[in-house]
């Protein structure tokens, strides 16, 4: 979550102080349950992972344009690989 709000706020988005915190807590209401990206993975089948954290890393490189990565997403697309490799099968890969 702390990687697309910076790229949000890259991107020039204003969140209120304290929003993260706000999201943490409202997730935490939820309690225990598996993500449909989790239940994909137990199942094996193709996950939303490019579309959810690929985009985040596209609007990320595109913020860079030439320049040298300084957000996260810019330097790795590190979880969307370890859902792809969930179990040591490439789970969702479109490629």
């Amino acid at each position: 979550m702390r990687e697309g709000l910076a790229v949000a706020e890259a991107s020039g988005v204003t969140f209120d102080e304290g929003f993260f915190e706000h999201c943490i807590a409202y997730l935490k209401k939820a309690g225990y349950h598996r993500s449909s990206l989790h239940q994909d993975v137990l199942r094996g089948i193709p996950t939303e992972i490019d579309w959810l954290n690929g985009k985040i890393v596209e609007r990320a490189l595109l913020l860079a344009s030439g320049r040298p990565a300084t957000l996260p997403s810019q330097r790795s697309s590190r979880p969307g690989d370890q859902v792809r490799c969930a179990g040591g099968a490439l789970v969702g890969s479109q490629t």
